[in-house]
């Protein structure tokens, strides 16, 4: 009889505990300051993107990113790729890192990236070859996502879909 209410006792014991534990992983919440400096230290290649940006900013932080692409635009020289973000991201004034990729194969971290309201716009600066005419399409790699945007002849791709 005391070994039964022994063990029912210590598997309680267990069960709280294991409970914690997975209690604490959902409140996860990543230190604004320490984001900021992991974002802006990472420097993601191409073929291994998304273990970079695991492993040099955060695999949860990184987990929690939810954006929606917006628009693509190419003016004189440079593109922007602007993002829609989602909680917790658009609170903070981190900015995960994104590449693009243009069609001759060259490959471009964002050179800055400004903060408006709920959306963040990523800036490459293309090669003076490269930049000199319009592009037809350009590979954009953000957490979970690789895609290719198809530019129209002005240079710009804006997404139509309704937001969720």
């Amino acid at each position: 009889m005391r070994l039964r209410w022994a063990v029912t006792v210590a598997l309680t014991a267990a069960l709280a505990a294991g409970m914690v534990v997975i209690a604490r992983m959902g409140a996860y919440q990543a230190d604004p300051n320490e984001l900021t400096k992991r974002c802006a230290d990472s420097h993601p290649v191409w073929v291994s993107y998304q273990e970079d940006i695991k492993g040099q900013v955060g695999a949860q932080s990184v987990a929690l990113w939810r954006g929606r692409l917006a628009e693509v635009r190419q003016e004189s020289g440079s593109i922007s790729v602007t993002f829609q973000l989602d909680p917790p991201w658009v609170d903070y004034e981190a900015a995960v890192p994104v590449l693009l990729r243009d069609p001759m194969g060259h490959e471009y971290r964002q050179d800055a990236v400004e903060r408006e309201g709920g959306t963040r716009r990523y800036l490459f600066h293309l090669d003076t070859q490269t930049g000199a005419s319009t592009l037809p399409w350009v590979d954009v790699h953000f957490p979970h996502t690789e895609r290719r945007i198809a530019l129209g002849a002005e240079g710009r791709w804006t997404n139509t879909a309704p937001l969720p």
